[in-house]
């Protein structure tokens, strides 16, 4: 039997169509936003959470769920009850299931609750589990709301305009594709957004400005970018196909071209090796500069990154190497820089900054035969190192 808000007061508002009846709701009423996923613990009223919203503009509006258990939907406004004269809950919709769960994206079990709503009327959206889920009760649900379609046209045009520029490879960091296999450059985007000068000029004939916001009278402001294996690249490259910066303010929304500084490029590629010249795979190559990842190692311990010529202070580490220092200097080679091998101590199993007796422990246990001798070998020649034992090490390209 369903331990739920509507087991005995939704189902005596499906039988009386929608009139009004009193609901108390025990779990936490939260504000939702537009177009922002939200994912919360099951908190109470018969395992259901509550949202609530009030559109700044009349329009059908789409309230749904993400989650794999069959999940259920409800839509109220607070009335006055003529007879007591206190403010109760009145059903307006409910939803068990996304008949378009496709289009949605959805699974077949999760719900899509769509209802036109008024400008400036407080609605109340409660979710939960279409079943008994007293199983795992601390489970948590994601929901979304969405606008589908607004009844009136509310935004005329938008300008932007914005100083800041993006410095290629330095405004972001090293990224792999979903394989794996390959790297890309993921800018970020916050300093051009902090800058962005936004105009909204209204259908009515009001217009507004604000900079460095995520909200413009009310309407929240969304900026959709998509970054993956299909870098941004710079404009001055072959490879150009527009660094694009989508804003979206309630029905309209305008392309922003995100500029990208970039200066000459210079191929760096070498490799990492353990004391046994044995190549270190996953080993971080850091920018100590931006404190940011400039890319790891492959299975063969090489690196390859591009950058600007001059001097480039960097950090190798990764699991179980004991982090070094090396400053490198690139040069203006068309054909690149080639650096001779990196040496670390890949010993640091425990990753606490030496090599100690905790390493050694780890060694027995996860080593044998020669592979064990060997590892023990080098922990004898390495006890009590740490990483200011290394000498220091500045490198030019071979």
């Amino acid at each position: 039997m369903k331990k739920k808000l509507i087991s005995v007061l939704l189902a005596v508002l499906l039988l009386l169509s929608c009139m009004s009846a009193s609901i108390s709701a025990f779990a936490t009423t939260r504000p939702i936003q537009l177009d922002v996923k939200v994912t919360n613990i099951l908190d109470g009223a018969g395992d259901m959470n509550w949202y609530t919203f009030t559109p700044v503009a009349s329009g059908t509006y789409s309230f749904l769920s993400y989650n794999v258990p069959a999940s259920e939907a409800y839509l109220f406004v607070k009335e006055k009850d003529p007879e007591t004269g206190k403010k109760v809950y009145k059903q307006l919709e409910f939803s068990n299931s996304d008949p378009n769960y496709q289009e949605n994206g959805h699974n077949i079990l999760q719900f899509c609750l769509t209802y036109y709503l008024e400008k400036g009327v407080t609605y109340y959206y409660a979710a939960g589990w279409s079943f008994d889920y007293t199983i795992d009760k601390a489970t948590a649900m994601t929901v979304m709301l969405r606008c589908d379609e607004y009844y009136e046209k509310i935004v005329e045009s938008i300008e932007l305009s914005c100083p800041a520029v993006l410095s290629a490879y330095v405004d972001g960091n090293w990224a792999k594709d979903p394989s794996g296999l390959y790297s890309y450059f993921y800018y970020d985007i916050s300093k051009i957004i902090a800058n962005m000068k936004i105009t909204v000029n209204y259908a009515d004939g009001r217009t507004s400005t604000v900079i460095g916001k995520d909200q413009i009278d009310g309407y929240d402001i969304l900026f959709k970018h998509t970054q993956s294996e299909n870098h941004w690249y710079p404009q001055e490259t072959p490879e150009y196909t527009a660094n694009t910066l989508t804003i979206k303010i309630a029905d309209a929304s305008v392309d922003f071209d995100v500029p990208i500084k970039i200066n000459a490029m210079y191929a760096v590629t070498g490799t990492i090796v353990d004391t046994n010249g044995d190549p270190v795979e996953n080993a971080r190559i850091l920018n100590n500069a931006t404190n940011s990842l400039i890319t790891t190692t492959d299975s063969n311990g090489s690196y390859y990154f591009a950058t600007n010529s001059g001097q480039l202070s960097i950090t190798i580490s990764g699991e179980s190497v004991l982090s070094r220092q090396v400053l490198m200097t690139i040069g203006s080679q068309q054909s690149g820089n080639d650096f001779a091998p990196i040496e670390v101590v890949n010993l640091d199993y425990v990753n606490d900054g030496t090599i100690n007796a905790k390493d050694l422990v780890h060694i027995i246990k996860n080593f044998s035969g020669s592979e064990l001798e060997s590892k023990q070998q080098d922990f004898n020649e390495y006890i009590n190192f740490d990483k200011s034992d290394y000498p220091s090490l500045s490198l030019t390209a071979q």
